[in-house]
């Protein structure tokens, strides 16, 4: 899991060539990109106010095009990246997710968390040898898409595919326990 503003620092894409080193000697390597930072920078561009309920960003109609929008792009910062030094990457839909619905009052719209990760196809896709990249938007089998946490579906992702080892990079300044709580 990649927090979104090491993809801004200049060292990124040193960071980007070492996990393609991992992935070219045969690691299987799964890629979940944060992408909060901005999306916020995207809707703050198109004049839509983010609303919360705790840490939960209350994702609009009007506001999921824009969602959508920036969590690819994001995405897209990865596969680039991996390309540029030969590696084949997938960026898709491989997270299924559940609406949070009403919380407290407040109608949740189209912000979401991970109900089950599609297991089968990730795995075909690391058998053969590329990256699959997990962006924070999932689509429900009705087709709505909705907003996820990366934290979340990283998380999931390693659950589901028993996965050996779990990366944070992050510009934090170390692991919160009410990250992963």
């Amino acid at each position: 899991k990649i927090d979104f503003p090491v993809t801004e620092d200049p060292r990124f894409p040193f960071l980007m060539k070492d996990l393609a080193l991992l992935a070219q000697t045969g690691i299987r390597i799964v890629i979940v990109p944060g992408a909060k930072e901005w999306i916020d920078a995207v809707l703050k561009e198109y004049d839509i106010v983010s609303e919360y309920s705790g840490a939960i960003r209350i994702t609009t109609e009007d506001a999921i095009p824009f969602v959508k929008m920036a969590a690819f792009e994001v995405a897209t910062r990865f596969m680039t990246e991996l390309s540029a030094s030969r590696v084949d990457a997938v960026i898709g839909n491989f997270v299924r997710p559940r609406g949070l619905g009403v919380v407290n009052g407040t109608d949740l719209r189209h912000s979401g968390k991970v109900d089950r990760i599609l297991t089968e196809p990730l795995v075909r896709i690391l058998d053969l040898g590329m990256v699959p990249i997990l962006p924070c938007i999932g689509w429900s089998a009705a087709s709505k898409p909705y907003n996820l946490p990366s934290d979340d579906i990283a998380l999931a992702a390693c659950a589901e595919l028993g996965a050996a080892k779990f990366f944070i990079v992050s510009a934090d300044e170390g692991i919160r326990a009410d990250r992963f709580a």
